[in-house]
């Protein structure tokens, strides 16, 4: 049903890959970073509205997390932060 979406990420990872800043002429980054900013809050906007849902419907609670918004904090963390908890030793 949101096809679309995976693709736009796709898209969106390989462009990013091939994008050489060394190479960008200032108004092209000028615009880069116009264009990226409102991705940016379009994505926000989105994964606002589908976590919404999540959080109304309770399927966080399948995974375990004490809160919907525990949920949205675990799926959204960066996934350095991700690894760099998981190598950290458990608090005492």
């Amino acid at each position: 049903m949101f096809e679309w979406v995976r693709e736009t990420e796709t898209a969106m990872e390989h462009g990013v890959a091939a994008l050489d800043p060394e190479v960008l002429d200032t108004e092209t980054a000028t615009q880069l970073v116009e264009r990226f900013a409102r991705i940016e809050r379009l994505g926000a906007a989105g994964k606002a509205m589908a976590a919404g849902r999540v959080a109304d419907s309770g399927a966080w609670r399948k995974e375990g997390d004490r809160s919907a918004a525990h949920w949205v904090a675990r799926i959204t963390r960066p996934r350095w932060v991700r690894r760099w908890q998981c190598s950290r030793p458990p608090p005492r």
